[in-house]
Order: C-alpha cells, then sequence, then structure tokens
C-alpha cells in the first residue's frame, strides 16, 4: 500500500485523540493529556530517536513540516539533527559589554519583555509597584554589577516583617532581573 504525503490537515489536527498520528516522512502529531506536541522519528545508524518540533500552539503545520524536510536532509546527510541543534546551541555568544547599567534600567527592560505576556493591567500593576515602591529608591541607579546582596537586604529588610509576602515577591523579581542580567552578559556580585 501507498504511504500516504500529508495526511494531517489544520482541521485534522485539532480532533485526535491521545496518541501518535503521521502526517508524513516521519512526522507525527503527539498527543498525550494537556499536551499536543509535533516530533519528527528517525533512525540514523540502527538508532531511532524523536526529535522535538515544538507545540502545536506555537508551530503551525506548514512550518513544522518546514522544520521536518531540514531534519530529514541532516539525516540524509548521516547528520544526527537533535545533535547538530545542541551543538548549535552550545556556540557562545557573545555577551552584551554593558556593565554601566542601572538596575531600574534593566529591571523596565526586563518589564518590558515579560509583563506583555500578563492579561490584566492590575497584574502588570502589581508586578511592577513594589519595584517602583522599594527597590527603586534604593538600588534603581545602582549600576548591576555593582549590586551585593546587602544591597538587596538594604531593600527588603524594612518590609520584611510587616509585608511578609510583599517582601518575598519582591526578592524573587529582583532575583529574576539580576539573572537575566548575568545571561545576557552583565555580571554582577549577589
Amino acid at each position: 500500500m501507498a504511504r500516504l504525503v500529508d495526511q494531517l490537515t489544520e482541521a485534522k489536527i485539532r480532533g485526535p485523540t491521545i496518541g501518535l498520528h503521521p502526517d508524513s516522512h516521519g512526522l507525527y502529531l503527539q498527543i498525550r493529556p494537556g499536551a499536543r506536541s509535533w516530533i519528527y522519528r528517525f533512525t540514523l545508524e540502527g538508532r531511532t530517536r524523536d526529535m522535538g518540533l515544538g507545540a502545536l500552539a506555537d508551530v503551525s503545520l506548514v512550518k513544522v513540516r518546514a522544520k521536518a524536510a531540514a531534519a530529514r536532509a541532516l539525516v540524509a546527510d548521516g547528520i544526527d539533527p537533535i545533535e547538530d541543534a545542541k551543538a548549535k546551541a552550545a556556540v557562545p555568544v557573545a555577551p552584551k559589554a554593558n556593565s554601566s547599567l542601572a538596575f531600574e534600567e534593566a529591571a523596565e527592560a526586563y518589564m518590558a519583555d515579560r509583563l506583555k505576556r500578563l492579561r490584566s493591567e492590575t497584574h502588570r500593576h502589581q508586578w511592577r509597584q513594589p519595584l517602583e515602591d522599594y527597590a527603586y529608591p534604593i538600588i534603581g541607579n545602582m549600576p548591576v554589577a555593582e549590586i551585593e546582596t546587602s544591597a538587596v537586604l538594604t531593600v527588603l529588610t524594612p518590609i520584611w516583617e510587616s509585608k511578609c509576602e510583599t517582601a518575598s515577591r519582591l526578592r524573587g523579581r529582583i532575583e529574576r532581573i539580576l539573572a537575566r542580567c548575568t545571561v545576557e552578559g552583565v555580571t554582577h556580585c549577589i
């Protein structure tokens, strides 16, 4: 029996039940409880592997077919697409040399990126307000590279006893902002 090419359609991908649903040439829609994702199944040197190609919600059928075709081309050349993707991801990215970035600037950049995901304006305001009330007056103008644990404690200590939950959330937010700075190459001492 001939193998069907491009079996899945946009309408069909919304209805299948739990399991693997083939499209073509090793591309599958994998449905698990609470998750729908694309995988590319290939065999190289006698070893069968599954390569994740993204969630159904994030990657359209057209795009996933193009991703699978690219992976299929690598397999045809004897290259493991999973290892190839890992190697490309491991290439070091030159860090941004911006050690004079102030905490407030870093926080605003972080919030511009992250807060757009929050649906409610109230939640965005609640995320921002403790930073404006407690962190910015003390460490807002400090360069991120100079922020140490003692500076963060200076922010948190006055509110830790009276507003414990606010202090805990603020600590987490400061930590996230500084962690992002570290990843982007702006080192700090915390």
